[in-house]
């Protein structure tokens, strides 16, 4: 693979590592701050620290930013706003499953919406990956006797959830190649999107909030964490990779979260290392392997 490849599959990797730790950050937060304040309070610093660095970019003109970027951004939100929805009634493993379809959505309405191919490799090693994501999931929740299936109401709203971030990817692809935008450009303009709707929900809901708890010290340590890593630096990661490499091959971050996931907690929480684990993550490499092994007709958007 060429080094702009590598780099491609690091800031996926890293992407992924840090989105891995956003569920335990996210539970341990919203036991003392409210779902949507909790939402405008990361993005709203997320956006404080993007804004230099958006002023400093190409800056979109009004009609563009009002018809094309300022929709796609509320895509990105309306990701947020189900994810919080349908978590709360459904289970993390019927969430986790219906995430990891992602990829799949994306290849098809990427092919319908902007026309990019995806070649017989590149399917398969989706599929491959999908297959990957599934073993680590859905056995351990097997063996446990768990639920899989999840709520009605909220399995939906991870489907809305999912498809939006779906339909974020391609839009997002389709800005940086047909529009030339930068990847700080699109992800300040999309954090300040969601700092606006989420500070109106706020606003409606009328949530009571003692902000002194944001002022406690672990609390604080846990909100710059989600506002700048897993906020700020993560959608810079993923959308560079989708500017450099094409809308599937990025939304792949979704397949190496669980591994990261498992991973860490293999690592800093003594879970044991079970052969469902190692086959479904060599699943997942060998998915991303056969993705990544891009050509230049797999990254070419054909105009319809």
């Amino acid at each position: 693979m060429s080094p702009r490849k590598y780099r491609v599959l690091g800031a996926m990797l890293a992407a992924a590592l840090l989105w891995s730790t956003a569920g335990v950050t996210t539970k341990v937060l919203l036991r003392v701050i409210p779902p949507y304040m909790l939402a405008y309070i990361r993005f709203a610093i997320a956006g404080i620290i993007m804004l230099p660095l958006l002023m400093r970019s190409r800056i979109p003109n009004i009609r563009h930013l009002a018809l094309h970027i300022i929709p796609v951004s509320l895509l990105g939100s309306g990701n947020i706003l189900f994810f919080y929805l349908g978590i709360e009634r459904t289970t993390v493993h019927a969430a986790s499953m219906i995430y990891t379809a992602q990829t799949l959505i994306v290849a098809v309405l990427a092919y319908i919406l902007i026309r990019e191919r995806i070649s017989r490799r590149k399917l398969i090693g989706v599929l491959t990956g999908f297959a990957g994501v599934a073993v680590i999931t859905l056995i351990p929740a097997l063996q446990k006797g768990a639920s899989v299936s999840g709520d009605l109401t909220g399995n939906i709203c991870i489907i809305a959830a999912t498809v939006c971030w779906s339909l974020y990817t391609i839009g997002s692809r389709q800005l940086l190649t047909k529009y030339d935008y930068s990847a700080r450009t699109l992800t300040a303009v999309s954090i300040l999107t969601s700092a606006a709707v989420f500070g109106i929900a706020t606003a409606i809901r009328a949530d009571h909030f003692p902000w002194v708890t944001v002022l406690r010290p672990a609390n604080a340590v846990l909100l710059l964490h989600l506002a700048v890593m897993l906020t700020v630096v993560t959608y810079l990661l993923y959308q560079w990779a989708i500017k450099h490499s094409s809308a599937v091959t990025a939304s792949l971050v979704q397949y190496l979260q669980p591994v990261a996931s498992i991973a860490l907690a293999i690592v800093f929480l003594g879970e044991r290392l079970s052969w469902g684990f190692v086959l479904g993550s060599l699943l997942v490499f060998a998915g991303l392997y056969l993705t990544s092994g891009l050509t230049p007709a797999d990254l070419r958007l054909r105009r319809g």
